[in-house]
C-alpha cells in the first residue's frame, strides 16, 4: 500500500467479518460483499473509485469459496464489465489455476493481463514490488 499511497489516495478496507471488522452473522457471499462496499461509498459520497483486490477482494471487484458452492459465480457475467480492467495473476498459483485468468482476460473487452513469474496466488504479499508496478502503470495509463 505505501507504494500506491505515494501517488493515490488510498483507503483500505477490512470486509466484513475479516481482520478488525465487526464479525456479524450473516451470509458472506461475494454479494454481501459488494453490498458493503457499495454502501461504503455512498456513505463517503465516493463517486469514482479504482478498486485494488486480491483473491476474494479481486471476485468483488469484479462483482471464493463462493465458486467451490457454486454461489456468486462470474461464469458469462465477466464479459458485462466494461470498465478499464487489470488482470494480475501469479504464475504459480496453486489455488486457481492460470486458464482462468486467461478466461478472464478474453471475455472482459479491452482488459489487460499481466503475470507475474515466480509469484504465486498472493502477489501483493509475494511480488510486492511487481504488484504495486503494475497496478501503478494501470492507474497512470487510465488518466
Amino acid at each position: 500500500m505505501p507504494a500506491l499511497a505515494a501517488k493515490h489516495r488510498v483507503i483500505a478496507l477490512d470486509q466484513v467479518g475479516f481482520g478488525r471488522s465487526d464479525k456479524p452473522l450473516l451470509d458472506y457471499r461475494a454479494a454481501t460483499f459488494v453490498d458493503f462496499l457499495d454502501g461504503f461509498l455512498n456513505e463517503l459520497k465516493i463517486d469514482r473509485a479504482s478498486l485494488v483486490g486480491n483473491s476474494l477482494g479481486g471476485w468483488i471487484a469484479a462483482d471464493f469459496d463462493s465458486i467451490l458452492r457454486g454461489e456468486d459465480v462470474l461464469d458469462g457475467r465477466v464479459g458485462a464489465i466494461h470498465k478499464p480492467t487489470l488482470i494480475l495473476w501469479g504464475r504459480e498459483d496453486k489455488l486457481i489455476p492460470l486458464k482462468l485468468a486467461e478466461r478472464f482476460h478474453k471475455e472482459i473487452a479491452g482488459s489487460r493481463l499481466e503475470i507475474i513469474d515466480n509469484c504465486g496466488h498472493m502477489q501483493h504479499v509475494e511480488c510486492p514490488k511487481e504488484f504495486a508496478a503494475a497496478v501503478l502503470e494501470f492507474l497512470n495509463d487510465l488518466k
